[in-house]
């Protein structure tokens, strides 16, 4: 009895080392704990951070988020700027121009691209002559931010119908409120986003007459940025890419998810959740999609000089 009692206490004592030593791999293996600070906006695009929380992808990572909201590109890049956030969402404009005129920000990740879904439009009356892009000629159009995406987008559209996009007075006006500018005459058209497409031609006075991302079709509507600073820390930033990047295939495969959690951190309400047009996420940021940007900047003169996008794409 001794013997076997012995034996059977050597087992249990080779066991613990094997459970002991188990452990400490795993927990070798397990990435750091860390906090991210995200700079985003409280609009559709950003459904897959919330998605990715939930499904515990950034967890996988070892990833703990603090997100603060923003109004605009601009606010979220000069917050980026100052470190008051270690990562941020906008469009690739913002950080092109940013990046032009000498400040230390990269692309690091992508977010939503342009495909067929009209999540950006042009609208303009819908008992007006305005039927297609080149009729907007000569006419003031409304978008959220002079010498931003939409106008750029705008502006490449008219061109590429033949018209000339010089002679087209642009209005700056917050999303909300180009629904009315249109009914009231004060603008012949809108550059507008969802929710807002959606109830205004649900209200019966706008029509949509483009998309207005058509001209970056395939390319990326949203990034990820940051500073040159804190991308340089590759492995915190690779993590960050992982949980991302599943976040948005997790998105992009389940819409009817996407519309449940838009009422959680926006304003939106049920019925329009069910009835807007939802981007598609993507997994890859391919520098011609950022290059072709670029070069529109340059022949719209948004920007004086070209740019190859492999200085501000972090591989």
């Amino acid at each position: 009895m001794r013997i076997a009692f012995s034996k059977w206490f050597k087992g249990l004592a080779v066991m613990g080392a094997i459970g002991a030593l188990a452990t400490s791999i795993a927990q070798a293996q397990a990435p750091a704990p860390a906090t991210l600070r995200l700079g985003m906006l409280p609009i559709v695009t950003q459904a897959p951070v919330f998605l990715g929380q939930e499904r515990g992808f950034f967890k996988e990572e070892g990833l703990t988020l603090e997100i603060r909201m923003f109004q605009g590109g601009p606010e979220i890049t000069a917050a980026a700027i100052g470190g008051d956030i270690d990562y941020g969402y906008a469009n690739p404009v913002s950080p092109i121009l940013a990046f032009a005129q000498g400040a230390p920000v990269r692309i690091i990740a992508p977010s939503e691209f342009a495909d067929d879904s009209i999540v950006d439009g042009v609208l303009a009356r819908s008992d007006g002559p305005i039927k297609g892009l080149r009729d907007l000629v000569g006419k003031r159009v409304a978008v959220n931010a002079l010498k931003g995406v939409l106008e750029l987008t705008v502006r490449e559209g008219v061109l590429r119908t033949g018209g000339d996009p010089s002679k087209i007075v642009f209005v700056e006006a917050p999303f909300p409120q180009m629904g009315a500018l249109l009914a009231q005459g004060r603008v012949d058209a809108v550059a507008n986003v969802e929710p807002f497409i959606t109830s205004m031609v649900k209200a019966g006075g706008a029509k949509i007459i483009a998309n207005a991302f058509d001209p970056i079709k395939d390319g990326p509507m949203g990034i990820w940025f940051a500073t040159a600073k804190r991308a340089s820390d590759r492995e915190l930033l690779e993590r960050f890419r992982r949980a991302i990047v599943k976040s948005n295939i997790y998105a992009s495969k389940n819409p009817a998810e996407v519309r449940r959690i838009i009422q959680t951190f926006t304003r939106i309400t049920p019925e329009a959740a069910a009835a807007i047009a939802l981007p598609a996420w993507g997994d890859t940021l391919p520098p011609a999609t950022v290059q072709h940007q670029i070069d529109m900047l340059v022949h719209h003169k948004f920007l004086a000089k070209r740019f190859n996008a492999s200085e501000i794409l972090v591989k």
